[in-house]
């Protein structure tokens, strides 16, 4: 993946794995909490397409982690068509420091 490429997927909450040549996303809360099902929806995104893991950070989003760089799309017209924000929509869309 080159630079351009990885700063696109950023702006759009997409992180590199380190060693890695996966992808993670982050989901935010929304004020801290997720309900139940946006919880089931969040662990179907990272049983079909990450590790099967969902990792909550000290930010109070959630993490689908490695992703497939081909799944990015599909990821995310499911998590828009469910109402979800990526992370960094939700903090004015400047890349956090991975």
């Amino acid at each position: 993946m080159n630079e351009r490429e990885r700063l696109r997927l950023k702006q759009d909450g997409f992180f590199a794995v380190r060693g890695s040549d996966r992808l993670s996303v982050r989901f935010s809360s929304g004020g801290g909490a997720f309900s139940g099902s946006q919880m089931a929806v969040l662990g179907r995104l990272a049983d079909e397409f990450g590790n099967g893991k969902v990792v909550i950070s000290s930010r109070l989003s959630a993490e689908v982690v490695g992703i497939d760089p081909a799944d990015v799309d599909q990821v995310k017209q499911i998590a828009d068509r469910l109402g979800f924000r990526r992370y960094l929509e939700d903090v004015g869309a400047q890349p956090a420091q991975t």
